[in-house]
């Protein structure tokens, strides 16, 4: 099994009410290898990036996108395509 390929065309935009729009595009793949959701992490940006650790884990969603509340502290944000066999991507970063 092949990982599905990674989110592209990431955004990150502020909205009137200080929430943030975080959106992505899926790529096209094979039927078994495209992604079907998506995880989004958060890290402070004094960590290094622990993707195997559920606190960093901010939202799983089938949709293309998410609305995070208002930014407390900076942060780097990653989203990671999952496959129909619970596949990851390699992760796209963002900085917030």
């Amino acid at each position: 099994n092949a990982k599905p390929k990674p989110p592209v065309h990431s955004r990150l935009q502020k909205q009137a009410d200080n929430t943030y729009l975080l959106s992505w595009e899926g790529q096209k793949d094979t039927p078994e290898n495209e992604a079907v959701k998506y995880l989004i992490y958060r890290f402070d940006h004094a960590k290094l990036p622990d993707f195997n650790s559920p606190e960093n884990v901010l939202s799983l969603t089938g949709e293309s996108k998410v609305i995070l509340p208002a930014k407390q502290q900076s942060a780097t944000l990653a989203i990671v395509a999952v496959n129909r066999n619970n596949r990851c991507s390699e992760p796209v970063l963002l900085h917030w």
